[in-house]
């Protein structure tokens, strides 16, 4: 069996095993991921780079190997730190260590410590100062002896450290049994379970606001099951309370609970205990159980209302920074490198992805020539209109590449066996199938290698993008059934961050784009802009339109390429 020295990385046999279950993966990827993050590596890092170490794990498993690390480590460190506790009290046993050591869950761990655990003063503490231990242990434990329960009482009777009778003395000792079932790590697992299943969160507008109109008011008289409540309201009730609008609490039906607290501790109803066992536990869930417990879910609440609120903000700064800078045009994307190649990918105008491949122009393959017809290719195929090279190693190498071969694209020269309209284009990654509308229809003759500013680019990008006016165009999807119209035709000059380009451009009319009827190559029309299916032909057209190039920041980029949302937009 694998086995991994606790000496290595802290961790015993047993936590790794649990670390490779829960993120399915071997006791081998664990333990190579494990010391590899250790190591200062990161996810991103790791998941691209140690594949060989890692056995090809990916990105999710990593992570989950990361989270359940430092939840492990942190159990270890607070489960050795409890065991010097109770050792330092002279309270650890040997069954007790077993238990502590038994548990990998931080609030079974916690629930273990809590009759250990340092306390302020309390009702228990004070009667157990005063000798009242012993008395609480026979009403606990229910085992019949030589003395009942008020003569054991009469005799822990003491004016001197205030005990002046007998009922005194049973009441101080039922602190300490409620003290006990409110510390029993079983009864608190069950009352939690209900308040969660059963519980109802109640709100209710404060006394001196109830005249008062305010946002709130939907929540001045409201009740909903903590089970079923959803974030946002939750949040709404918080804000409530925060501005010191509302109060609200959790109720459950305290009978039901006190029926399960007695199931545990009373083993015969009709003893003499019982009767002193249910004042004890009535006291324990009513004064400890209940309000520490309500503690708890309140936290639960929050933070899982605060996790959908984050989703929320996530989602809408995701569609902020989503925006294309550059307007809605096909791009395609460059990845430097040297040894492993250049990552392209495609995307079209609404960021659907299109095809991706690799190319080596930089050594040690270099393979210029492979790289032009790779790019036209796909160029051609789906309309690129703006090219973006990221700015990490090799960049300026593949930008110079990138803009040498725009230089020949906009001088016509052939790019090899892909350049003819008749011809197969190369066999590159697949494309998954998908459909697009009928597109608007524009033809440009002239390419171009323009650089445009940040600032001119999102000032002037209809420029850039489009060559004839919005008004001029309608939607297609608003335009009616009708006979195709004659071409027009104008020449369109750039906008001044493109200097000396002038571009003739033929538009058909609008209308003539709802026709099903695809004209002939031989008729005066233009190009439309790809969609994500190609040709079943494989043919790519041979006319050339304008595009231009920019180097882009890529910080984020790889910490988004490695999280669990990248994952869900693009599976594969």
């Amino acid at each position: 069996m694998f086995f991994l020295g606790e000496e290595l990385m802290g961790l015993d046999q047993i936590v790794l095993e649990r670390i490779a279950r829960e993120a399915a993966v071997s006791l081998k990827q664990a333990a190579a991921t494990i010391d590899l993050l250790d190591s200062q590596g990161t996810i991103p890092f790791i998941a691209r780079y140690r594949k060989e170490a890692t056995g090809n794990l990916d990105e999710v498993q990593i992570l989950t190997i990361s989270e359940r690390l430092q939840y492990y480590r942190e159990l270890l460190e607070r489960r050795a730190t409890i065991l010097k506790t109770i050792e330092d009290q002279g309270k650890l046993t040997e069954e007790l260590k077993a238990k502590i050591l038994a548990r990998y869950e931080k609030h079974e761990l916690e629930d273990l410590y809590l009759p250990f655990k340092p306390k302020r003063k309390t009702r228990a503490s004070v009667a157990i100062e005063k000798g009242l231990e012993p008395l609480a242990r026979f009403i606990y434990e229910q085992v019949p002896g030589d003395k009942t329960i008020e003569e054991l009482a009469e005799s822990c009777v003491n004016p001197e450290i205030e005990v002046g009778s007998k009922e005194l003395a049973i009441e101080g000792a039922l602190h300490i049994v409620a003290e006990w079932l409110s510390e029993d790590g079983e009864i608190r697992k069950c009352i939690r379970e209900q308040i969660l299943k059963e519980g109802v969160v109640v709100s209710r507008v404060n006394k001196d606001k109830a005249n008062e109109k305010t946002k709130y008011e939907n929540y001045y008289e409201f009740r909903e099951p903590v089970s079923k409540i959803p974030s946002h309201r939750m949040l709404a009730i918080r804000r409530g309370v925060k501005e010191q609008v509302l109060s609200f609490t959790i109720e459950v039906a305290p009978e039901k609970a006190l029926q399960l607290i007695s199931a545990r501790v009373i083993k015969d109803p009709q003893s003499v205990f019982a009767s002193h066992l249910e004042k004890a536990t009535k006291d324990a869930y009513e004064r400890l159980l209940n309000p520490n417990l309500q503690s708890e879910i309140r936290a639960f609440l929050r933070e899982r209302s605060d996790a959908e609120a984050i989703k929320v903000f996530e989602a809408n700064l995701a569609n902020l920074l989503l925006t294309p800078p550059a307007g809605l045009i096909g791009v395609m994307g460059i990845d430097p490198g040297f040894r492993t190649g250049c990552k392209v990918a495609v995307v079209d105008q609404t960021g659907k992805f299109l095809e991706q491949t690799t190319i080596y122009p930089a050594d040690p393959q270099k393979d210029i020539g492979g790289f032009e017809r790779k790019l036209f290719r796909l160029i051609q195929r789906h309309h690129v209109r703006a090219i973006a090279i990221g700015n990490g190693t090799g960049s300026r190498e593949a930008e110079t590449f990138t803009r040498a071969f725009l230089k020949k694209y906009g001088e016509g020269e052939s790019f090899g066996s892909v350049t003819s309209k008749t011809q197969k284009t190369e066999e590159l990654s697949p494309m998954p199938s998908q459909e697009v509308e009928t597109p608007l229809k524009i033809e440009e003759s002239v390419a171009f290698d323009a650089k445009p500013e940040p600032a001119n680019l999102l000032r002037n990008g209809t420029a850039l993008l489009e060559t004839q006016p919005e008004s001029e165009i309608s939607h297609p999807t608003s335009m009616p059934h009708s006979e195709p119209a004659i071409p027009t035709v104008e020449t369109v000059t750039p906008s001044s961050d493109v200097t000396g380009l002038t571009s003739e451009v033929i538009v058909t009319d609008p209308e003539a784009l709802r026709n099903e009827e695809v004209p002939s190559p031989d008729q005066e029309v233009v190009r439309e802009f790809r969609p994500a299916t190609t040709p079943e032909s494989g043919e790519i057209p041979e006319e050339r339109h304008a595009i231009f190039s920019v180097i882009v920041n890529e910080a984020g980029a790889s910490v988004y390429s490695a999280s669990d949302s990248a994952r869900k937009e693009f599976p594969k």
